[in-house]
């Protein structure tokens, strides 16, 4: 997989996003409730599922479908849910249900066709999942299963091609980067997207409608830098490092937007987090 190491302009910000968010949403949901508002509204409790006590929103779609996770009573974990606006300021949750033997579930993504993305328990492991609504309110999940002997993968983002980014362990328990490709028929074809040279793990967390996909890569030391893969249009990709700011030590991104955009963090040892734009040189 080669690297094409193009130029990138950074642009410093105030505010600071982190990846964490992504991975510390179901250890929040005991004591979170997600809100949803519009100007000049107060905002609007979407609630939990029945018996449950925390929730969190993670992805919204443009018909204002919501989804994210909400604990239920007596069940270990949270469970994937989706809210559907059922009038001017409420909302109606639909729980997503889990893969066959898992008993928790966490949707992170949704699309403008309503295809929700996550992950799933299952029996001795969590797998990356996608849920399609069916026509009637309800969804059918699907296991988009994990790179070869790999226990854990779990997907981020979908676009509206139905293309599909998150990660997978390898057998080597090395975690990398991933993306899934529609094929028909309700499956998916499943592309490794390695790493940036000198690092070993990798983390895909957003992707565009052109199928370029935004994330982070880290070396054996912990030192994270952020990437974006290219697709070839050959079912490969390219890979570049995104730059700290000068002076700091590491980085990662978080979002792309369709005209190749990036954001995402910039951090060091020392010294406040500053949000970053990575803007393509011409």
């Amino acid at each position: 997989m080669g690297a094409a190491h193009r130029k990138f302009r950074v642009a410093a910000g105030i505010a600071a996003v982190s990846i964490v968010v992504l991975a510390a949403g179901p250890a929040l949901a005991a004591r979170t409730r997600p809100v949803a508002a519009a100007p000049g509204t107060a905002a609007v409790d979407l609630g939990t599922l029945p018996g449950g006590t925390g929730s969190g929103a993670m992805g919204v779609n443009p018909a204002g479908q919501i989804v994210g996770y909400s604990s239920v009573s007596g069940a270990v974990g949270v469970k994937a849910v989706l809210w559907d606006r059922s009038g001017p300021a409420s909302f109606r949750i639909t729980g997503l249900g889990t893969l066959p033997g898992g008993e928790g579930s966490f949707a992170s993504g949704i699309n403008a066709a309503g295809l929700v993305v996550g992950s799933s328990g299952v029996t001795g492991a969590s797998h990356a999942a996608v849920w399609t609504p069916n026509g009637s309110g309800s969804f059918g999940v699907a296991d988009l299963g994990t790179l070869p002997g790999g226990l854990l993968s779990s997907a981020f983002r979908v676009n509206d091609a139905g293309v599909i980014a998150g990660y997978s362990d390898t057998a080597q328990a090395v975690t990398h980067a991933a993306v899934w490709v529609p094929t028909g028929s309700g499956s998916y074809r499943m592309t490794d997207l390695g790493a940036l040279p000198g690092d070993t793990l990798a983390f895909a967390t957003a992707i565009d409608s052109n199928g370029r996909v935004a994330g982070l890569c880290a070396n054996a030391a912990g030192d994270g830098h952020g990437a974006v893969w290219s697709p070839t249009g050959s079912g490969s990709f390219s890979v570049d490092h995104l730059l700290p700011l000068p002076g700091a030590t590491s980085s990662s991104a978080t979002a792309i937007n369709d005209a190749g955009l990036v954001t995402g963090s910039s951090f060091g040892s020392a010294g406040p987090e500053r949000a970053v734009a990575w803007i393509t040189e011409q």
